[in-house]
């Protein structure tokens, strides 16, 4: 005779998860009701726009496939939705919502529902709460695969952690999916897998090695073909990323990440530690176990420039799965009489962990600007350049996602050769572009030629060279044939190291709408709201 209590213990984990993934749903399509994908998730959406359309994986229309989009899988996902007719911005909602409920059913996983009392189910409540603040879905509202990625690595952890020998044989299988859905995810996926056949039964080996054998030759497969499609070993931003002025590039981010939001977490659950009993330090072990992995991936982070770090995305499986002990541990709290850590402890660090990370959240999208002017003007700018416009610039994602005009990535997250070698005033000659944009990364001093406060658009008319920083100017002379030789130049090692300084001659350029060269200033001008991108809304991020 089934239990009285069973439907609701069901039923209740069955709504929260579906609570979690309607609440991510409806807070990602209220920011892009108010607000822009962030600068970066527009590249990815380029990519799967381009193969959505017939034009492969390639970042401009018609032109050769190029690696700049590393999240595959997501990619992938995303170009599909967009070919059934869904906007791709929406489409990067509704998957990282399902990430969210994702993640929300693995965390609820680690409740032994039926040993609760029902009075004692409201804890289950913060689930969602906590997914919806973290810095993970923050990084996904403004457009990332945060969510959807850290869902495929919660889901390798718990099954590494389950019980059941013939779940963990899942693992390698989930862990090639996640270094599908990004390239660093490997590092998780391998890290599980070893740690799964090292746990497995002496008798369970042989069909794991198999298992493992299998995902190893597909992840093979995919290597080979991914190499042959590009033409490169590696993804161009991984390249990008290796040029750096100092050994551990990524430590302090990697610091600031453990001191601000991993530090709450990690002095909660050792203090929790502390009083477990050993039979269930025992149950718990796996889990700890687990964390290596994580630990191992962040200590990876430090070897690469973390550009595009968006609300630290790049730890958040770590933090993730920091939750989901935090979530076991709070799953059955005893009182401190009893040897364990009280409920109310448990609550104090949930408390503790999601403020810092509430924070972030603010800053990321309730203090963003509602009104950005750049996006207007990518979009006004974009839908009057055609495939036959050459634009070179060193951001990649607004101006080129608003049109065909064949881009040429100075930083070369998209472009391989300027991933391997640094552009030059003779390159940008030969290439000969109809328009040349780039972010200053603050290397110039324009306060003498603004037209007044709060201006976006400023005329410069004398040399470029003489805005340039002092201490940036011996770069203005380099020549060097690669980016380790560029960032030995006597200068402090701003604008990563050189990286994102362009190569200006002797002549005045003007910036936005004023640096339009003569045939595009023709088309623009002769055009309804032309130079007025500033009053006019772009449309959704899925095209005009």
């Amino acid at each position: 005779m089934a239990s009285p209590a069973l439907p609701r213990q069901v039923l209740l984990p069955a709504l929260i998860v579906i609570s979690a993934g309607l609440a991510s749903l409806a807070l990602g399509l209220l920011y892009l009701q108010h607000r822009f994908p962030h600068e970066d998730a527009y590249i990815l959406f380029r990519y799967a726009r381009n193969l959505a359309e017939g034009h492969g994986i390639a970042f401009n229309p018609g032109g050769p496939p190029a690696e700049g989009a590393t999240d595959f899988l997501w990619m992938v996902t995303l170009a599909a939705l967009h070919a059934l007719g869904l906007d791709v911005a929406v489409a990067a909602v509704a998957v990282n919502a399902l990430g969210t409920a994702l993640c929300a059913g693995l965390l609820l996983s680690a409740v032994p529902l039926r040993e609760l009392e029902p009075r004692r189910h409201w804890h289950l409540l913060l689930t969602p709460g906590v997914l919806l603040v973290t810095t993970a879905a923050t990084a996904a509202y403004v457009g990332f695969s945060s969510m959807f990625y850290g869902g495929v690595a919660l889901l390798t952890y718990r099954l590494f952690t389950a019980r059941s020998e013939r779940v963990r044989l899942l693992v390698p299988v989930a862990g090639l999916l996640l270094a599908l859905v990004r390239p660093d995810g490997v590092v998780i996926g391998v890290g599980m897998t070893l740690l799964a056949l090292v746990r497995a039964p002496q008798g369970q080996r042989g069909r794991f090695v198999r298992v493992m054998g299998a995902c190893a030759l597909g992840g093979a497969v995919y290597f080979v073909w991914r190499a042959t499609y590009f033409g490169e070993l590696l993804p161009l931003p991984l390249y990008v990323k290796s040029h750096a002025p100092s050994p551990l590039p990524g430590l302090g981010e990697n610091l600031a990440w453990l001191s601000q939001l991993a530090a709450p977490l990690l002095v909660f659950l050792a203090a929790a530690l502390l009083f477990l009993s050993r039979d269930r330090l025992a149950e718990v072990t796996p889990f700890l176990l687990g964390l290596a992995p994580f630990a191992l991936h962040i200590a990876l982070l430090s070897l690469g420039v973390p550009s595009q770090n968006i609300a630290m995305r790049f730890q958040a499986p770590a933090l993730l799965a920091l939750l989901l002990v935090l979530q076991l541990l709070l799953a059955r709290p005893t009182s401190a009489p009893d040897g364990g850590p009280s409920r109310l402890a448990f609550l104090v660090a949930l408390v503790c962990a999601c403020l810092p990370q509430a924070w972030l959240l603010r800053d990321t999208l309730v203090r963003a600007p509602s009104d950005p002017y750049m996006d207007r003007f990518s979009f006004e700018l974009g839908r009057r350049l055609d495939r036959g416009t050459v634009v070179a610039l060193t951001e990649a994602g607004r101006m080129p996602f608003w049109t065909e005009a064949r881009v040429v990535d100075l930083v070369g997250l998209n472009t391989r050769e300027t991933a391997r070698k640094p552009p030059t005033a003779a390159s940008l000659r030969e290439l000969n572009p109809d328009l040349v944009m780039f972010h200053h990364d603050w290397t110039l001093d324009v306060s003498g030629v603004r037209s007044g406060p709060g201006q976006d658009v400023v005329a410069v008319t004398e040399p470029l060279r003489e805005l340039v920083l002092p201490r940036y100017r011996p770069l203005l002379t380099a020549s060097g044939s690669s980016y380790d030789e560029l960032l030995r130049r006597p200068c402090e090692a701003g604008a990563a190291g050189g990286h994102r300084v362009p190569q200006p001659d002797a002549r005045g350029v003007r910036h936005l709408p004023r640096a339009l060269p003569p045939g595009v200033r023709a088309r623009v001008r002769h055009q309804e709201g032309a130079g007025a991108a500033r009053g006019r809304p772009a449309p959704a991020p899925g095209g005009p």
